[in-house]
């Protein structure tokens, strides 16, 4: 049996500063959705990171089809909005049985979405000082920064 090949995830690029770098700040961005709901309510932040292309983050608000049933309508859709080189993560906010926040990288497999844990990893998982060294210098200020007011 063949083995797929993985999906190949774009590197964490580095932006500079999480507050002049934002280039869309959407608290109800509307997303469609081939799921039943037919689309969903997300916050929508996106910072420019220079020559490395764009970095999105999609929070879940719990309002229609999740981001991650429509993870791949959402990429399509942020691709045609902001073309050339994009990092899609999705931020789940604590809640639902969660204690924490989580951020996952989304990436596609031919048509079919596929992700990566960004934060939190465990010691054990390959990428976690990467993810880790990303996560204290840019992320932290970033999912700050887009995180919903409620």
């Amino acid at each position: 049996m063949e083995r797929p090949t993985p999906p190949a995830f774009l590197s964490l690029p580095p932006v500079a500063d999480a507050r002049t770098a934002l280039v869309c700040d959407q608290p109800a961005w509307p997303y469609r959705s081939a799921c039943a709901a037919g689309g969903g309510i997300a916050h929508l932040r996106v910072w420019w990171a220079g020559e490395r292309g764009h970095v999105a983050i999609v929070t879940e608000r719990g309002l229609g089809a999740s981001t991650t049933n429509s993870a791949g309508e959402i990429w399509g859709e942020l691709s045609t909005r902001f073309p050339g080189p994009l990092v899609v993560l999705e931020h789940w906010p604590a809640g639902d049985g969660d204690d924490h926040d989580r951020l996952d990288q989304v990436g596609l497999e031919g048509r079919r979405p596929t992700w990566r844990r960004i934060w939190p990893t465990a010691p054990a998982n390959p990428d976690h000082d990467l993810c880790q060294a990303w996560m204290q210098a840019y992320g932290h200020d970033m999912l700050a920064a887009s995180c919903p007011t409620a």
